[in-house]
């Protein structure tokens, strides 16, 4: 059990944090790491391997410390908006060591070029965090100010070489930007890829191409199961769904050191934090 740092205003998510205590959302997460990980015990571990969980759009960590309190997962966690990502933050902080030297964040949104934008938060709701306009829940949702941030391609962070079983993209609607900024040699490394098809907010961003975009790296539209969808029948709002590939790969227990290119922008506008950079970070949800 840990403690987890939630936003103190009335915020959907972290409403549920503190009623039920987990995302239930992130429960196939975990449930696919263990058991590719339990899969692998009878083949033949590759030591050298270097394997890593990513996470883009984390919010306030439900789904990062889910894969950190529930496997032995490795962890690069990108959140572009400063009020999750100083949760988050604080609530790696409070972990034994053993935990953060498993975990690197980055305060950034992620797209197809580097670049400085703007992101609307809902109110009510902080996981309705929009990059470059507000996108509201409903009609009546009012919006916080927006906030600067920084946008960086994904490729430009990540190592070729690293191995990614698992990945969650949530972003409204900003996921073919992510995917426009993804080197085909990171693709052909993902494995498994659970992202968030909500059509409101991906025709708000222009993204109307995404599962041909996920096709074309040579993912199959799935359930969480694996069994490949219809999608001449697929109808759907809001709806989480599964990119995945059919291979697999060996599984390793620290964060590979050589598993990321970049940790700043170079002129010191955003700075990954890894361990032991947590330790300047405070100790409270409230400092």
């Amino acid at each position: 059990v840990a403690k987890m740092c939630v936003h103190t205003e009335d915020d959907y998510v972290s409403r549920v944090l503190r009623d039920k205590h987990r995302w239930r959302q992130c429960d196939p997460l975990s449930k696919f790491w263990n058991r590719r990980g339990e899969e692998q015990t009878t083949k033949k571990a590759n030591e050298n391997a270097e394997e890593v969980y990513v996470e883009i759009g984390a919010n306030v960590g439900s789904c990062v410390m889910e894969m950190l309190m529930s496997t032995n997962a490795n962890i690069v966690a990108f959140e572009p908006h400063p009020a999750n990502y100083k949760l988050l933050a604080a609530t790696i902080s409070m972990l034994d060591l053993r935990y953060q030297n498993r975990v690197a964040l980055f305060p950034i949104g992620l797209g197809s070029g580097k670049s400085k934008s703007q992101i609307f938060s809902g109110v009510g709701n902080m996981g309705n965090s929009v990059v470059g306009k507000p996108l509201k829940d409903n009609p009546e949702q009012e919006t916080h100010p927006p906030v600067d941030i920084f946008i960086e391609r994904l490729d430009s962070i990540l190592s070729d070489n690293i191995t990614i079983p698992l990945v969650k993209m949530d972003a409204q609607g900003l996921e073919c930007q992510i995917l426009d900024g993804l080197s085909n040699d990171i693709a052909d490394n993902i494995q498994r890829l659970k992202f968030e098809y909500a059509r409101k907010w991906l025709d708000g961003q222009g993204c109307v191409d995404l599962l041909p975009k996920l096709r074309s790296f040579g993912f199959a539209i799935t359930h969480e199961d694996g069994r490949s969808m219809n999608l001449d029948d697929f109808n759907c709002g809001v709806c989480d769904l599964y990119a995945t590939k059919r291979k697999e790969q060996p599984a390793v227990n620290s964060l590979p050191a050589n598993s990321i290119k970049q940790t700043n922008d170079n002129g010191g506008k955003w700075q990954m934090i890894h361990y032991p950079d947590y330790q300047a970070l405070a100790r409270t949800c409230n400092q």
